[in-house]
């Protein structure tokens, strides 16, 4: 039995009986599972673990090695709406516990120094969200014109209205960074380059 499985298999009963504990005492008491369920959920999982197995790798390991060898790659880095999230920089208490924006790729994230760290393409939405309740307070904010018209047949940034136009440059003045990539609608094709 591989290692990864092992540990699997511990973790998934010690968390089963640990609710079993929990549970035992108040009056929902419905939650019982037999040496058989257990059986049953492990060796469905442990089929998962081994169909995703070769896809699963030491990343920090694999990128680093092929830095070293001059390898020219290209790596997908996801962290959702990393500034706003950041456990550093976010806007507690409503962040992660990583470091999800573009310092976190080299620091925490992917463990790469950032000298080798080439171009980036950011994509980013306009507005900040999150799940769950409680209040998520504006500090401050600016208010744009907005417009009527459908856009999303548009692929040229010229014929986008005169207030989106100006909603755009609005937002690369205030992060400082050209927008290249606008999108228009929720397709992968319904964008237009800048």
């Amino acid at each position: 039995m591989r290692p990864y499985i092992c540990i699997w298999t511990l973790s998934l009963r010690s968390l089963i009986s640990s609710c079993q504990m929990q549970l035992q005492d108040s009056k929902v008491s419905t939650f019982k599972v037999s040496p058989d369920m257990l059986r049953e959920e492990v060796e469905k999982y442990n089929r998962f673990a081994e169909r995703l197995e070769p896809f699963i790798a030491d990343t920090v390991h694999v990128t680093n090695e092929s830095i070293s060898q001059k390898k020219k790659i290209l790596v997908l880095v996801e962290g959702g709406q990393p500034t706003m999230l950041d456990i550093d920089f976010g806007t507690y208490p409503f962040v992660t516990s990583s470091s999800p924006s573009a310092g976190g790729i080299c620091s925490t994230g992917l463990g790469i120094a950032p000298r080798v760290v080439g171009d980036l393409i950011g994509v980013v939405k306009a507005y900040t969200t999150r799940v769950g309740s409680g209040p998520f307070p504006i500090v401050e904010y600016e208010v744009l014109l907005g417009w009527q018209t459908d856009i999303s047949s548009i692929r040229s940034y010229s014929d986008l209205p005169k207030a989106a136009q100006r909603y755009v440059e609005r937002i690369e003045e205030l992060v400082g960074i050209p927008i290249h990539y606008i999108g228009v609608g929720p397709g992968r094709d319904d964008l237009m380059y800048k």
